[in-house]
């Protein structure tokens, strides 16, 4: 399996480190893996309910299953459509944000002064690339949120916590242009709110089919 590999389970083959008296969910974790070489790998140690090989795993077989006509491992469909959407993204030094703006009159689109914000910024040449705004399209809701929904978005983060979490601005003069970063939160019409953010590249190669079909439609509203 790929995520023993890219989770270097290996590591911790025949390791058994348990400590009594932990909270429930910190208890005795047990893993094994047997391989088609005859080989067994398996550890047992203290729980940790944020880790993210555990939830990997847990994702596979839920989608392994799900292909096969059962979602009893998903939590039920998420159904409420989006109200808002920021997403902020580093990548080879580039630094690309996405998000929902109040403008003053004399930058008013048609009227409108609530736009949608496009800012591309190069962090190694400390120079801005492009800065513009956008009107929403009526159906740009329901768009995002079909996005979202093919994606699973908000039942894969119901319980695959990702390192971080928040959607506070980040300073592209603070960051390291080589490392990536990826930021997703949601605002949906109920109420809820989701953020994903995260510098982990396993992550964020995870979650490019999304962004990708994200960046392009935003992109598209630019042209």
């Amino acid at each position: 399996m790929k995520i023993i590999t890219d989770r270097n389970l290996a590591a911790s083959n025949g390791i058994y480190r348990v400590t009594a008296g932990l909270a429930p969910n910190y208890g005795k974790c047990w893993f094994k893996a047997e391989f088609g070489s005859g080989e067994t790998l398996s550890f047992t140690v203290n729980n940790n309910p944020e880790a993210r090989w555990a939830k990997d795993i847990y994702d596979t077989f839920a989608r392994w299953f799900s292909q096969k006509g059962d979602d009893s491992l998903y939590p039920e469909k998420y159904t409420s459509r989006v109200a808002r959407l920021i997403l902020k993204m580093k990548e080879d030094g580039i630094y690309t944000r996405y998000m929902d703006i109040n403008v003053k009159e004399n930058k008013a689109i048609d009227g409108q002064t609530y736009l949608l914000l496009k800012d591309v910024y190069d962090l190694a040449g400390q120079k801005e690339i492009s800065y513009g705004y956008a009107p929403f399209p009526a159906d740009y809701p329901d768009k995002i949120t079909r996005m979202l929904s093919g994606f699973d978005f908000a039942l894969k983060y119901d319980f695959m916590m990702f390192e971080g979490a928040g959607s506070g601005d980040v300073s592209p003069d603070e960051e390291d242009p080589a490392v990536p970063y990826l930021e997703i939160y949601i605002e949906y019409e109920d109420g809820r709110r989701m953020s994903v953010e995260t510098s982990d590249s396993g992550t964020i190669r995870y979650m490019r089919p999304l962004t990708d079909e994200l960046t392009n439609y935003l992109d598209s509203l630019f042209s």
